[in-house]
């Protein structure tokens, strides 16, 4: 629930978008949509893509920082802190906040709680990846090109001593390079897939009925 009065719809969808660490996009049909936190959690990939498939210099890798001190304010309510003293020994004070939308009283405390668990390491970000559709079967281009904002890919046979977290990502977004008569080119942005472990995104349970104003997707 959001309150709308003196709000244009594009914020009230964003501060909708903040509030369920959704991801806000707009559909190569020009509707705007959003793809839930939980569809990105505990699905199996929809896609696996070998590193040979990568273009030379077409992958990019980016350190994200943990986070070891999470506050959560509601509006219109109280603030939440929760502070990870092992992470902040290890990586250093490094906050994270932000300001939730919602109606459900425990959602600051639940969410501070999901951010430590979910950033509380550091995770590698490729920002790119690029890869060469012309080098690549009619079938691999179609899998490639169906994949959607959202899904989960797996990189295969990564060279020895690429980060541990690397091959589990989530695609955020795509560029196409199109050449005179077909594509040549996708790029794909993605971010590291979130949890505990590399691999193991964490549990995003559901609490009540979905229909209900009383459901609470749990951080």
């Amino acid at each position: 629930m959001a309150k709308l009065a003196g709000v244009t719809p594009s914020q009230a969808m964003q501060d909708a978008a903040t509030t369920g660490q959704d991801i806000l996009m707009t559909t190569p049909q020009g509707r705007i949509t959003l793809v839930p936190r939980g569809r990105r959690y505990n699905q199996p990939a929809t896609m696996s893509i070998p590193f040979g498939w990568i273009m030379r210099g077409g992958i990019r890798y980016r350190p994200d920082k943990p986070a070891t001190d999470a506050v959560a304010s509601r509006v219109d309510g109280g603030t939440a802190r929760r502070i990870s003293e092992p992470l902040r020994a290890r990586y250093g004070v490094l906050a994270r906040t932000v300001t939730l939308d919602t109606a459900v009283d425990a959602d600051p405390a639940n969410w501070t709680s999901w951010t430590l668990a979910a950033f509380g390491e550091p995770r590698t970000r490729c920002p790119l990846l690029r890869i060469n559709l012309l080098k690549r079967t009619i079938a691999d281009r179609k899998a490639l090109l169906k994949l959607r904002v959202g899904d989960r890919i797996q990189l295969t046979d990564l060279p020895a001593g690429s980060p541990e977290d690397v091959p589990h990502l989530i695609v955020q977004g795509f560029r196409h390079v199109i050449g005179p008569h077909r594509w040549r080119i996708l790029e794909l942005n993605t971010s590291p897939l979130l949890g505990p472990l590399p691999g193991s995104p964490p549990a995003c349970p559901v609490v009540g009925d979905l229909v209900s104003n009383a459901a609470i997707i749990a951080y």
